[in-house]
């Protein structure tokens, strides 16, 4: 096993909550491997988890869930963010709808914007 170790951010009542957790997974595990037994710790849903890890000037990259963990640097800086589905209205009247999970062949991309103060 290999320790990994990341930051989440979590949206909770119109504020950001940071949160440090210490992971051990196998080897041979894959990012899908990580957020599950992330999903454990922070009583969320695994699917709603994105994983990414960092530079000294912003994201480098973010990970798939069939990923490997070897893919993931010793070092590495790894911050996960909690999406969910969107709640608030859209313009006009037609809703966006996501692709049913778990199927389907294409990919999902997830838009993260971060602003950061000071």
């Amino acid at each position: 096993t290999r320790p990994i170790y990341i930051i989440m951010a979590r949206r909770h009542h119109n504020t950001t909550k940071l949160m440090m957790f210490g992971l051990s997974v196998k080897v041979n595990a894959t990012i899908r491997d990580v957020q599950r037994q992330l999903s454990v710790e922070a009583r969320t849903l695994p699917h709603y988890l994105v994983i990414g890890d960092m530079k000294h000037d912003g994201f480098y990259r973010f990970f798939r869930s069939t990923d490997p963990v070897s893919a993931i640097g010793e070092y590495s800086p790894l911050y996960a963010y909690e999406v969910t589905q969107y709640k608030g209205e859209y313009p006009g009247s037609i809703t966006p709808q996501p692709p049913p999970l778990g199927g389907g062949g294409g990919e999902t991309i997830f838009i993260i914007l971060q602003n950061s103060v000071g």
